[in-house]
């Protein structure tokens, strides 16, 4: 953290908390290779990404709640008094990105115009450059 975000946070309540939010937007350009056996398709191929990615420092504040559901489905703890939300700082990269996409599917019904199946892909990010195409040590897996 920054002395200027450090400085922001010891001006606010002592019940609030630090929340990162991220958001991003990219693009894939890739080739997969596969094989097909009706029931069962599976490919995979490298790809090359441009990501637009904005990351948010901001504080809220807390909220203890206790939660039984699924973690996909676990609301932020922001969001439960979104009005309150102060933004520390905010930066954005964009640059590219290269890895390897999978994809798995399970057919259960195809026809000449339709197809009825279930679908599953996953990309692996090897390496991610920024917007001075400097490497960033991340591995990040974007389903």
């Amino acid at each position: 953290m920054t002395a200027e975000e450090k400085s922001k946070l010891s001006s606010l309540e002592s019940t609030r908390i630090i929340d990162i939010e991220t958001e991003s937007n990219y693009l894939l350009f890739g080739v997969n290779i596969g094989f097909d056996l009706w029931l069962i398709e599976y490919s995979f191929g490298p790809y090359l990404m441009y990501h637009d990615t904005t990351i948010s420092l901001r504080s809220c504040k807390y909220k203890s709640f206790v939660y039984n559901g699924n973690s996909l489905d676990l609301p932020s703890i922001c969001s439960f008094y979104p009005d309150d939300i102060i933004d520390l700082d905010s930066q954005n990269y964009s640059g590219l990105a290269y890895g390897i996409r999978t994809q798995q599917s399970i057919v259960f019904l195809q026809t000449d115009n339709w197809r009825i199946s279930v679908e599953f892909s996953e990309n692996e990010v090897y390496k991610i450059f920024d917007s001075n195409f400097k490497p960033v040590d991340k591995y990040v897996i974007l389903k």
